[in-house]
């Protein structure tokens, strides 16, 4: 962290104290760049995704089949149907790109760059310095409304009452800076500073998780059978309603699983999942046994909603 230290004499002539100066280096490591999907949840076909989900026969899918491959059946089926009734597209992610900057405004000045180019190659020709010109206003131009787009954008949900105050402070940090910066100092880790993204998320992960190891010890469990409890049940009923009631009252903030199903593409699923949801749920209950696929962490990142 310190880059350069010494020591400087005085500044004065009858003082005997000298200055100590260091060099501490305060770089800001910006994550690499990385892919995301895009869902454009508003202009969704909704009919056509519950229709093509209650033609399906899950009675037959799940036919001789355990309750892992029933979930990977069920999953496979859902996120076919969602990509084909819901836009999408795969965008390019760059920390260090302010948020108002839009892939329009990039193509925009790359085409700029390559009349520069071709302008210095023709001699600095009258022609293409003009076409410059417009294409640098065009940038310029792009760059205000897009700008303006955005920060009208923020203060609409400044405005709104029902703005949470997680997004509300989210807001008032993108005011502050038009970069994001890591909230995450660098680890000093046996000697040594951690600043790449995926070490320290490694290291909280084992420090978290070995927070809830188990303590190897004499002690036993008591028998519940002694200790008798009235609320208890031996048994567990479920019905369609119970699972379309859960289904409508999902959270769509909440970020999902590592099957990238998210919840609001259940919620615009509603009654045409519940069959299949019924099915594994039962079979949960024969087999004893919860899905694998359910129980995997979280490794990607989230979906940005529009």
């Amino acid at each position: 962290m310190v880059t350069k230290s010494g020591v400087y004499s005085s500044l004065h002539s009858n003082c005997h104290h000298q200055i100590t100066y260091a060099c501490i280096n305060f770089k800001i490591f910006f994550p690499p760049p990385y892919e995301r999907k895009i869902w454009h949840y508003g202009n969704a076909n909704i009919e056509a995704i519950r229709s093509s989900l209650n033609n399906i026969d899950w009675d037959r899918l799940f036919t001789n089949t355990n309750v892992n491959k029933q979930v990977e059946i069920f999953n496979n089926c859902l996120t076919n149907v969602i990509n084909n009734y819901i836009p999408n597209k795969t965008i390019t992610i760059d920390d260090k790109d302010p948020p108002w900057l839009t892939s329009q405004i990039k193509n925009k000045i790359n085409f700029k760059n390559d009349l520069y180019k071709k302008f210095l190659r023709n001699g600095r020709s009258h022609d293409d310095f003009y076409k410059i010109q417009e294409a640098c206003n065009s940038v310029n131009q792009s760059i205000i409304e897009s700008k303006n787009a955005y920060y009208n954008r923020l203060s609409r949900k400044l405005n709104n009452p029902k703005t949470s105050s997680k997004a509300y402070w989210s807001i008032l940090k993108s005011f502050f800076c038009d970069k994001k910066i890591p909230v995450i100092p660098p680890l000093f880790i046996n000697n040594e500073f951690i600043t790449n993204f995926k070490a320290k998320a490694d290291i909280f992960n084992n420090y978290f998780s070995n927070q809830c190891s188990l303590l190897i010890n004499s002690s036993t469990l008591p028998n519940t059978n002694i200790f008798p409890q009235n609320h208890s049940f031996s048994s567990i009923n479920i019905d369609e309603n119970k699972i379309l009631k859960l289904i409508r009252s999902l959270d769509i903030n909440k970020s999902h699983g590592h099957d990238n199903i998210s919840a609001r593409m259940l919620k615009l699923c509603d009654n045409s999942i519940v069959k299949p949801l019924m099915l594994i749920f039962n079979n949960c209950l024969v087999e004893e046994n919860f899905p694998i696929h359910w129980k995997k962490a979280n490794i990607t990142p989230i979906h940005k909603k529009r």
